[in-house]
């Protein structure tokens, strides 16, 4: 997110906190010309990709018709210049932006797949499902896919075999969790990575492994019982979500502000909460 607040703010990628698919024409216009520009008009085909009443943010996507690639030279030669330096990774996050945004507004790619199925011991199975070939490239000449080209199903075969014994309850990845939340209505996508970089910060969780896997720490174990015993109906997803909607009724001037406070002091006082907070050093 760090990242990406500084190509906002030096201009080159929209508002980037927001989870918005739609595509405003100005977006559209800047896809067709770059890709007549670099493939030709036929791999374009526009998408405002708009679902429902969505707000004032359109999707994340570059606010010019360059290309990484291209970026990096006009910075180096000093024909654009930027607010802020740039480095490697600033360069890698807008690559994902341009790609992705580019290749939403292409024609669509024609895949061929293949469904594999492992059988060891008569006991375990489990089942590939793997891209073996690309008949229409479409996107892909801007987002690459990974494609096995060649593979014979003739000459598959296992060679070493392991399981591995799991929990119960899934843990969930970075992602998994943002998934989450935006499922269940909680939280904004402005707060996702900060409630993810806050329950890290504060011990609740430690992050592990590539894909950040989030594992539960004793200390937010501990603290999430503590809550859920002494407050539920203050920490419950169904309140969380009440409140979210009054915000939201507040910034469009359909609940009045102070109403709302009011109403929240007074509830915090009765469970106590707000006397104890006061008087904590």
């Amino acid at each position: 997110m760090r990242l990406a607040q500084d190509l906002f703010e030096v201009g080159l990628i929209t508002y980037h906190r927001t989870d918005s698919t739609r595509v405003s024409p100005v977006g559209m216009a800047l896809a067709r010309k770059y890709l007549e520009e670099k493939l030709g008009a036929a791999y374009y085909k526009g998408r405002s990709w708009q679902i429902g009443g969505e707000g004032a943010h359109e999707c994340i996507r570059p606010t010019r018709p360059i290309d990484a690639e291209e970026l990096r030279k006009l910075v180096s030669a000093g024909i654009l210049r930027l607010s802020r330096r740039l480095e490697r990774d600033h360069f890698r996050v807008y690559d994902l932006v341009f790609r992705r945004f580019v290749a939403s507004q292409m024609v669509p790619a024609k895949i061929e797949r293949k469904r594999i199925r492992f059988r060891v011991a008569g006991e375990y199975s489990c089942e590939l499902d793997i891209r073996t070939g690309i008949l229409e490239r479409g996107f892909t000449l801007v987002l690459p896919l990974p494609v096995f080209e060649n593979l014979s199903l003739d000459s598959l075969e296992v060679k070493e075999s392991d399981y591995l014994r799991t929990s119960d309850v899934k843990i969930l990845t970075q992602g998994d969790a943002v998934a989450l939340m935006k499922e269940r209505g909680l939280g904004r996508p402005s707060t996702y990575a900060k409630i993810l970089e806050t329950l890290s910060k504060r011990g609740y969780v430690m992050n592990i492994g590539k894909r950040a896997y989030l594992i539960p720490l004793d200390r937010g174990i501990k603290v999430f019982e503590f809550l859920s015993r002494k407050y539920p109906e203050l920490v419950s997803e169904e309140r969380t979500r009440r409140l979210l909607a009054k915000m939201d009724r507040v910034e469009r001037g359909l609940e009045d502000y102070q109403r709302v406070l009011r109403e929240l002091k007074t509830e915090l006082s009765e469970l106590g909460v707000l006397g104890r907070a006061q008087r904590t050093p």
